[in-house]
């Protein structure tokens, strides 16, 4: 695609790529902490986000 021709679709697009290019980069970088998605609760626990109506 190229880039639009009045200002405001300009900045606009600019803002996308820009976006698009530091997720990219951030999502290429190998973090130092451990993946939260992958620390599941032991199986007998119910899952955090199943909370107990009050009695």
């Amino acid at each position: 695609m190229t880039r639009p021709e009045t200002p405001f679709e300009q900045l606009s697009y600019d803002l996308n790529k820009f976006r698009e290019r530091r997720m990219a980069e951030r999502r290429a970088v190998q973090r130092d902490t451990p993946d939260r998605r992958a620390l599941r609760q032991a199986p007998d626990q119910p899952p955090p986000a199943e909370t107990r109506g009050g009695d």
